[in-house]
């Protein structure tokens, strides 16, 4: 991640992902399936984002994506492709 508000940004994502302010019910109410993908070459601090979501949300699947960073729309559109057709799918189930 390059940029000068890079620490800053990770600071802010390693405080929480929403549940405190939405509430831990809100979050568990979400019943539709999540793909959380993250790139394999990003700070760790996304990963460690997207377990904390799935501790909250049992609909959570986290996807490491290899050869990505944390702009993985640019780096793998593949592996986004993939992800909505999963999701799209298993709503359509």
């Amino acid at each position: 991640m390059a940029g000068g508000d890079a620490a800053a940004i990770l600071r802010e994502i390693d405080s929480g992902t929403g549940e405190r302010e939405l509430g831990e019910g809100a979050i568990a109410d979400i019943l539709c399936p999540v793909r959380w993908l993250y790139g394999d070459r990003s700070a760790r601090t996304f990963e460690t984002a997207a377990r904390r979501a799935q501790s909250h949300i049992a609909q959570v699947t986290i996807v490491p994506v290899a050869r990505a960073g944390h702009v993985i729309q640019f780096d793998r559109p593949d592996a986004v492709a993939e992800a909505v057709r999963h999701v799209a799918t298993a709503v359509r189930s």
